[in-house]
C-alpha cells in the first residue's frame, strides 16, 4: 500500500455478490437488480462509474482522493479486501480502513452526514444508480459556469443548484479538490498548477461541449501556448516483413520525456518552454491500438513502439487502424489485398479448365476468384457458404484454376469425412473429366509418393490420412482442401495434427459451420490455415481477458471467411418453412418420464453429497439426459415391453406421413438415434411402404442416395443425423423431419439443406418434434444460444463460451 500510495494509484478490482453468494465481475451484472442495494453501496457503484469514465469494469486504478471518498462513503462497511488475502474482509479501526487510511494523506474517513443519492428511473420503471448527469431542469435560464484561470489555477464559478450540469461539475471539482471561495459561495479554485494542467488536459472539453461552460478571454489568452500532444501510426511492408509503429508526438520532446509523464499518470509534461497535454482521449486511443498492434491484452502504454505483422493480420489491422485514425495511410500491398477482399465484384473471373465458367453461378465464379487472390497472396481461407450453394462445385473451380496455370506442384489434396468420399470423386469426374482423379481409401490406397504424383487431386478421409501420414507428409502438394472442417476444429486431435503436418502452397477450408462453441474452433481452423500467423488464446485468460482475446480471434479471422445465404445469392430457391411440432406425452409416457426424472435427480443428489469429482458427474448427468431423450422418441427405447400406441411422437410422425403421401409429398427422416430409426422401419415395413435407409453402419451410401433421387414412387427416407447430415443431395424431397432435437442447431440446419438447396423447385416444409415440459423444450432454448453465436461470427461481433457445465446439464434434467 505505501508504494501504490507514493505513485498515487492505487489497483482496485470490483467484485459484486449476487443473492446467491456468487461474486460476479460488474459488467455481467443486470442493472436493474444494483437498485436492490443499501444506499451507500449504490453510492459507491455511482462514484466508481463516474471514475471509469460512466460505465462499471472490473478493474481500475484509483488515485489517493477517489480511495479516500470511497471510504467516507463505505465507512465501517465489510466490503474491502486485500489482493493477497482476498478471502479475509480488511478489518476497520479507529484511524480508519486499518492498513489503507494511514497512507492517504488526509483526515481520517468519516461517515458522510445522510447520503441522499438522487435516484433516476430508467427505461421499464426500475431503479438505476444515482444519476446527476441527467439534467433536473432542461429549460434552464440561468447564467452559465464560467471558468477563469492560466496554467497555474483555475477559479469556476458554479450557478446554483438549478443548473442542469451542477451536481455533475460539483462532484467533479470535489474529485480534484477544489476548493470553495469563503467570500463567494458559487466559486471554486484550484491552486496546484500540476493539478490544473492535469484537469485541463482532462475536462477541458467535457466543460465546453458538455456543460457549454464559458471560458474568460483572459483565460485562453493564457493558456495559448499550451499544446495537446499527438498520437501517430505508420504502417511499412517491404517484402515479407510488415510492421506497425506508434508514437506519441509532441514538437521535439524527448521519448523519455513523454514516458515519464505516462508512467506517473500525469496528464502533462513541459518541453522547454512549451508545455504539452496528453488527454485521456489520446491515451485511450494509444492503449487501444498498441494492444490491437501487438495482439496482447495487457501490453503496457508506451510513448513509442513497433510491432510487427504478418499478411495475415494486416486486412483487420487495416480496417482498425484506419477507424482510429483517419489519417493513416496503409502501404499499397495492404490496400490491394483489402480492396479486392472488400468487393469481391472487383476480381477478375480466373481461367478455368473444362469451361467450368459457364456452368458457375456469378456468385460461384466470385467464390473461385476470392480463393484465388487468398492463394496468389500466401493465405487461406474459410468458405462458409450456406448448404446447398455448392462449396464442392467452387473448390473443384478453384483447383482447376491453379492446375491449368501449371507449377512445381501439380497435384492437390482433398481430405473429407469418409462418407464423402465417393461423392467428391463423382462431383469431380463430372465437373472437370479432363482432371485425373483418385479415391485413396478404403482397400484402394497406394503406398508410392510418386503413384500419387500422377493425378491432379487426390481424395482420402481424414482418417485415412492420419493412418498414411508417413505416405503424405513429405509429398509436396498444390492445395490442401479441407471439407467439412469441424473434423478439425480440436487441435490436440489426431486429425488435426496430420492435417497441419501437410506440405503444401495452399489451404483452404469448407464448412457451414465455422464456429459452433466458441472462437477456439475458430482459432483452431485458423492454426490449419496459416501456421504461425493466427492469433493465440493464453491458457491463462479468464474473464473480460478472454473475451479480449476471443473478440480479437473473430476480428482477424473475419477477412478470411466468406459466407453467402441462399436468401442474397439464390433468390429463386424455393422458400423453406420451419415449424416446431409441440407434442404432450401421454399419460404412461408421462408417468415414465417423472418416475426416470426423479430417480436420475435422487442419483445424481447422491453422487454430489459423497464428493465425487465433476469429470464422473458430468458423464452420468449425460447418462441420465440420455435416458430422458429417448423416452420422448420412444418409450420402447429403455421399456422393449412399452405399447407403441402409447407413444405420441409416432402417433405424430403416422399422421404426418400418411398427409405427405395423400399430397405428393417426399420426406427425409433424421434422427440421432439409430434404434430409432429402426422402429420407424419396422412402421414403414408394416405398412408395405418403400423407403430408403442409411446410417453410420451403412455400406451403399451412394446408392440409396441415387435410389430415391430416381425413383419419385420411394415416399420416404431414413436418415442418421451424423451420417446424412452433410455431403448429400436429395432435393427428390420437399419435407423434412427432426424426430428428435440436438444441442447444436447447425447440425439440423445442414441435414436441412439435404432438401433445400440448388436444383430444388419445391417449397421445402421442415418440421420439428419438441415434447412438452421435457429436456427437448430446454435443449431447443440451448440451440438459440449456439445460433446467436454463429451469427456474432460471420457479423464479426465477439464470441462467447457455450461450453456445458454440470450445473447447465443439470438444468436440463
Amino acid at each position: 500500500m505505501a508504494g501504490c500510495a507514493q505513485r498515487n494509484a492505487i489497483p482496485a478490482k470490483i467484485e459484486i455478490q449476487n443473492k446467491a453468494g456468487n461474486l460476479l465481475p460488474p459488467e455481467k451484472c443486470d442493472p436493474s437488480t444494483l437498485g436492490d442495494l443499501p444506499d451507500a453501496e449504490r453510492s459507491a457503484l455511482f462514484a466508481l462509474s463516474q471514475w471509469c469514465g460512466g460505465k462499471l469494469t472490473s478493474f481500475l486504478q484509483l488515485d489517493l482522493e477517489q480511495t479516500s471518498e470511497l471510504l467516507k462513503i463505505l465507512h465501517q462497511q465489510e466490503c474491502f479486501f486485500a489482493a493477497n488475502s482476498p478471502e479475509i474482509t480488511i478489518p476497520w479501526d479507529s484511524g480508519g480502513l486499518k492498513g489503507v487510511t494511514e497512507y492517504l494523506g488526509h483526515e481520517k474517513n468519516k461517515p458522510p452526514a445522510s447520503p441522499k443519492p438522487r435516484i433516476r428511473e430508467i427505461e421499464g420503471g426500475e431503479e438505476g444508480l444515482p444519476d446527476a448527469s441527467i439534467p433536473d431542469k432542461p429549460d434552464y435560464k440561468g447564467p452559465p459556469i464560467e471558468v477563469e484561470g492560466s496554467t497555474e489555477y483555475l477559479r469556476i464559478i458554479l450557478p446554483g443548484s438549478q443548473h442542469p450540469g451542477y451536481a455533475q461539475v460539483l462532484s467533479l471539482m470535489r474529485k480534484w479538490n477544489f476548493m470553495r471561495d469563503r467570500s463567494h459561495r458559487h466559486w471554486w479554485w484550484l491552486r496546484d498548477p500540476s493539478k490544473v494542467l492535469d484537469f485541463i488536459a482532462s475536462h477541458q472539453e467535457d466543460l465546453e461541449l458538455d456543460h457549454d461552460a464559458v471560458f474568460t478571454d483572459n483565460y485562453r489568452k493564457r493558456v495559448a501556448s499550451i499544446e495537446k500532444a499527438v498520437f501517430r501510426t505508420e504502417a511499412t511492408e517491404t517484402g515479407e516483413n510488415a510492421a506497425v509503429r506508434t508514437w506519441i508526438e509532441a514538437g521535439d520532446t524527448p521519448t523519455e520525456t513523454i514516458e515519464q509523464a505516462l508512467a506517473t499518470g500525469r496528464n502533462h509534461f513541459k518541453h522547454g518552454e512549451k508545455t504539452f497535454l496528453i488527454t485521456p482521449e489520446l491515451k485511450e486511443k494509444a492503449a487501444r491500438v498498441q494492444r490491437r498492434a501487438s495482439g496482447q491484452a495487457d501490453a503496457p502504454l508506451l510513448a513509442r513502439s513497433s510491432h510487427p505483422v504478418t499478411r495475415f493480420q494486416s486486412l483487420s489491422l487495416e480496417s482498425f487502424l484506419s477507424e482510429e485514425d483517419p489519417r493513416f495511410r496503409p502501404p499499397e500491398q495492404w490496400k490491394k489485398r483489402a480492396i479486392a477482399l472488400g468487393n469481391l465484384s472487383s476480381l477478375p473471373t480466373p481461367k478455368m479448365m473444362d469451361g467450368l465458367e459457364k456452368t458457375l453461378r456469378p456468385y460461384q465464379i466470385m467464390g473461385v476468384g476470392w480463393m484465388t487472390h487468398l492463394f496468389d497472396n500466401g493465405l487461406g481461407g474459410i468458405l462458409a457458404d450456406e448448404m446447398g450453394l455448392g462449396k464442392t462445385l467452387q473448390s473443384l473451380a478453384f483447383l482447376s484454376v491453379l492446375r491449368k496455370r501449371g507449377g512445381p506442384a501439380g497435384t492437390s489434396l482433398v481430405i473429407c469425412p469418409a462418407t464423402l468420399v465417393e461423392n467428391w470423386k463423382r462431383e469431380a469426374l463430372r465437373f472437370l473429366p479432363s482432371f485425373s482423379v483418385y479415391a485413396h481409401h478404403g482397400s484402394n490406397r497406394s503406398n508410392s509418393p510418386s503413384f500419387l504424383g500422377k493425378f491432379d487431386l487426390v481424395i482420402t478421409s481424414y482418417g485415412t490420412l492420419v493412418r498414411d501420414l508417413e505416405l503424405f507428409r513429405d509429398f509436396p502438394l498444390l492445395c490442401v482442401i479441407g471439407d467439412e472442417a469441424q473434423h478439425l476444429k480440436n487441435r490436440r486431435t489426431q486429425n488435426a495434427k496430420a492435417a497441419a503436418a501437410l506440405i503444401s502452397e495452399g489451404r483452404m477450408l469448407l464448412t457451414g459451420t465455422p464456429i459452433e462453441n466458441s472462437a477456439s474452433d475458430l482459432l483452431a481452423l485458423l492454426e490449419f490455415l496459416l501456421p504461425g500467423a493466427h492469433p493465440s488464446l493464453p491458457s491463462a485468460a479468464r474473464g473480460e481477458e478472454r473475451i479480449w482475446y476471443e473478440r480479437l480471434i473473430i476480428q482477424e479471422g473475419a477477412p478470411y471467411i466468406l459466407r453467402r445465404t441462399k436468401v442474397e445469392v439464390a433468390p429463386e430457391l424455393p422458400q423453406k418453412i420451419e415449424q416446431v411440432l409441440y407434442l404432450d406425452l401421454n399419460e404412461d409416457q408421462r408417468e415414465l418420464y417423472e418416475q426416470t426424472r426423479r430417480s436420475a435427480e435422487w442419483e445424481l443428489d447422491q453422487l454430489a453429497s459423497s464428493g465425487s469429482d465433476a469429470g464422473v458427474m458430468r458423464m452420468k448427468t449425460l447418462t441420465q439426459l440420455l435416458r430422458l431423450r429417448q423416452i420422448c422418441c420412444d418409450p420402447r427405447l429403455i421399456d422393449a415391453e412399452f405399447d407403441p400406441i402409447r407413444s405420441c411422437k409416432l402417433r405424430a410422425f403416422r399422421e404426418l406421413l400418411y398427409n405427405c403421401l395423400e399430397n405428393g409429398h417426399r420426406m427425409l427422416v433424421f434422427s440421432q438415434f439409430r434404434k430409432v430409426l429402426k422402429l420407424l422401419e419396422s412402421e414403414l415395413q408394416a405398412s408395405s411402404l418403400s423407403y430408403c435407409y442409411l446410417d453410420g453402419t451403412s455400406t451403399d451410401r451412394m446408392a440409396q442416395v441415387d435410389r430415391f433421387q430416381e425413383n419419385d414412387s420411394i415416399p420416404v427416407f431414413l436418415i442418421s443425423l451424423k451420417a446424412g447430415g452433410t455431403g448429400l443431395n436429395l432435393t427428390g424431397a420437399d419435407v423434412v423431419l427432426h424426430f428428435d432435437p440436438w444441442w447444436n442447431p447447425a447440425a439440423e440446419s445442414q441435414a436441412t439443406d439435404r432438401a433445400h438447396r440448388i436444383g430444388q423447385n419445391r417449397t421445402v416444409n421442415v418440421y420439428k418434434m419438441i415434447t412438452c415440459g421435457t429436456v427437448e423444450e430446454k435443449v431447443l432454448q440451448l440451440q438459440d444460444g449456439k445460433r446467436k453465436l454463429l451469427e456474432q461470427v460471420f457479423e464479426e461481433a465477439e464470441a462467447s463460451n457455450l461450453s456445458l457445465s454440470v450445473g447447465d446439464l443439470r438444468e436440463l434434467i
